[in-house]
């Protein structure tokens, strides 16, 4: 058990110190367990658990660089009203390739938080970013 605690603990560490000099997101999404009993009484009855698990992913690029301020500006007349059924969609852009690189994740620890309103989703921002990562606003 010792040993778990220890490589957690590395873990959180590594994160702490990995967000502070790399580009990186969060992604996170809740859980919910109903826990079902066979014979329901007054004091043993069904119950339903929500938390939330989230993963930090590093990433040397940036999506609001690559972003197009007018998308609008590659679509003509022709695909609008199409002749020909393989003419229904823009073209996909191939010059701006993204490069094939290992993505690395790091798995947060669960949180004790439901996150199906928009409260819940600011106290699991705050979670992150306060507790788990131990980031101040700046």
């Amino acid at each position: 058990m010792r040993g778990l605690q220890s490589l957690t603990k590395d873990n959180c560490n590594k994160v702490k110190a990995t967000v502070k000099e790399h580009a990186w997101y969060v992604v996170y999404d809740n859980i919910n367990l109903a826990f079902r009993k066979h014979n329901q009484r007054t004091l043993n009855q069904d119950s339903f658990e929500s938390g939330t698990t989230a993963s930090v992913i590093m990433s040397k690029l940036s999506a609001e660089l690559e972003r197009d301020p007018d998308p609008l500006r590659h679509l003509c007349l022709e695909d609008l009203i199409p002749s020909r059924f393989d003419k229904c969609s823009i073209p996909v852009p191939t010059k701006k390739l993204l490069p094939v690189e290992k993505t690395v994740a790091y798995q947060l620890p669960v949180m004790k938080i439901n996150q199906s309103s928009i409260a819940g989703n600011k106290e699991v921002l705050d979670a992150i970013m306060e507790y788990a990562l131990e980031l101040t606003q700046k």
